[in-house]
């Protein structure tokens, strides 16, 4: 079954209903599936039941790339893709679904109601359809209740209530967020997973490990976009000693004084302004969960400097600096960024990492998940990743045939 599913998707085929209906006329699927007639139902418990496994086979075309060469974990590209839920795109607040759960209730009441005038008290001996997919709706929307409780969002899709609301091109609407790590060298996907998360400020730590858990391998260097660059990542990066490149954001150019330049004195725990003024420590201050250092210049040297107009609004008599806990990192990244190897990583990235997304969804159609839930979603990226590495694989097979003839 697992070389039905592969093959199908590889094909950009991932509706379990067209490839049992693909086994009785495709002779390539015929021919795997050994001719046998396999409903649509049997294939997508397949799917469901064998997802640890499924993993383990898109592991071992990781490791068949570095059997072959392919593959050397040099630089590492890493990014994000949202992709749409099998959801309707409404969603509801808990106002909304509030009222639809009391609806169903007074429907019901309405129908118990109805029978007690007409049976008496007589017992029906058959459950009702109706009332059957009443209490289908209330649960789906109890359990929508629970997951909007649970997320902290605002809005929760009935029909897939794992599925948070996410940016996707110009619409919000429910999805998750697929994340690939890429070999720069060979364009194999060393690394890929699903998440409810709307933000990639969290996901470098976890996708440079399962690259590791992947290959045995630590890669030697990663790199990804401007979404990365948080303090879990930098802290990440560090914590796993993996050499990264985080792009930064780049401010529109300014005349203004910004916090990047004054200069950081490390031995004296103070910052230097552009007119040559220390910044002294001051204390702590918690702005948004996050805890900051403070630094401030004395008012007397403030008062008469050329640049206070371009540094102090006119309210403010001396220039303070609100310093996040990473900042050090961050001027790190920014130091690395400007070496010739940052810039070559950050020339690398879009080219290594995008295409593989751009394959998955216009070659293989995986522009939204067909089953529903996070393990479901995982399970499709699973597959179409798996695919997508062995459609790698045989053209460098292909290519190294061709070379030895």
């Amino acid at each position: 079954l697992a070389k039905i599913l592969l093959f199908a998707y590889s094909e950009g085929i991932r509706s379990a209903r067209e490839i049992s209906r693909l086994l009785e006329r495709d002779l390539h699927l015929m021919w795997l599936a050994h001719e046998q007639r396999l409903g649509h139902q049997r294939l997508s418990e397949f799917r469901r039941l064998f997802e640890a496994e499924l993993a383990e086979l898109f592991k071992q075309t990781v490791q068949l790339a570095l059997e072959m060469g392919l593959t050397t974990l040099g630089l590492v590209a890493i990014d994000g893709s949202k992709i749409a839920a099998n959801a309707r795109r409404s969603t509801l607040d808990a106002e909304g679904l509030e009222r639809a759960i009391q609806r169903v209730l007074a429907e019901a009441e309405a129908v118990d109601a109805a029978e007690d005038a007409e049976l008496g008290e007589a017992r029906g001996d058959e459950l009702p359809e109706a009332l059957g997919k009443r209490h289908q709706r209330l649960e789906k929307l109890q359990q929508a209740q629970r997951a909007l409780a649970a997320s902290g969002q605002k809005r929760v899709s009935v029909t897939d209530p794992e599925a948070p609301v996410q940016k996707i091109g110009r619409d919000k609407r429910p999805g998750y967020n697929a994340q690939f790590a890429v070999d720069r060298e060979s364009g194999v996907v060393v690394a890929q997973d699903v998440t409810d998360a709307q933000q990639d400020n969290e996901q470098l730590g976890p996708m440079v490990e399962r690259v590791m858990e992947n290959t045995d391998f630590k890669p030697q260097a990663s790199v990804a976009d401007t979404g990365y660059e948080s303090a879990d990542n930098l802290r990440s990066a560090e914590e796993l000693e993996v050499e990264a490149y985080l792009a930064q954001q780049q401010r529109p150019p300014s005349d203004r004084i910004e916090q990047d330049d004054f200069a950081y004195d490390a031995e004296c725990d103070e910052f230097l302004c552009p007119a040559g003024k220390r910044l002294t420590y001051r204390g702590e201050h918690h702005r948004r969960g996050q805890r900051q250092r403070v630094y401030a210049t004395r008012r007397a040297d403030c008062r008469g400097c050329e640049l206070r107009e371009r540094c102090l609004s006119p309210s403010l008599e001396y220039r303070r600096l609100y310093v996040a806990e990473h900042a050090q990192l961050r001027r790190q990244m920014k130091r690395r960024l400007e070496t010739a190897d940052g810039a070559q990583a950050m020339h690398c990235r879009g080219p290594t990492v995008e295409p593989a997304f751009g394959v998955l969804k216009s070659v293989l159609g995986l522009r939204q998940f067909l089953l529903r839930g996070l393990a479901g979603a995982r399970v499709e990226l699973t597959l179409a990743a798996t695919a997508l590495n062995l459609r790698k694989l045989a053209r460098a097979r292909q290519a190294t045939g061709a070379a030895a003839c």
